[in-house]
């Protein structure tokens, strides 16, 4: 697995250590158990990104489309069907799951154009 550029490998190490410290705060200073969970993904996700393990652009892409793209969509879906049930549309509360679907998108485009795998021969 080869980064082709120094700069995104740089920001993706960044990216993914200030989601950690993100997530070890809210576990500390909150007690929710819950974090446990992006804490131990983005722990391995880092890990995999340091060593360049020949799946990390496999995992990123996994850990991009289901917490990026597919938990938010759910989302989005079901405070639409709110709205269809007779409840009023929170657009305020739908603006930020719509652009974590944005910013998975594009972390997939990207992700795509920087980081190559390299076949065995």
């Amino acid at each position: 697995m080869m980064f082709k550029s120094k700069v995104f490998y740089w920001l993706l190490i960044i990216g993914l250590s200030m989601l950690l410290l993100m997530n070890l705060f809210i576990l500390i200073n909150t007690g929710r158990y819950v974090a446990l969970l992006p804490i131990t993904v983005q722990t391995i996700l880092l890990m995999s990104v340091l060593v360049k393990h020949r799946y990390t652009k496999l995992f990123l892409q996994v850990w991009l489309i289901v917490f990026f793209v597919i938990a938010p969509g759910l989302q989005i879906i079901g405070r639409l069907l709110k709205t269809v049930g007779g409840n009023g549309m929170d657009w305020a509360g739908l603006c930020p799951i719509a652009i974590q679907v944005c910013v998975g998108i594009i972390g997939l485009i990207l992700l795509q154009r920087n980081i190559q795998n390299l076949s065995k021969s």
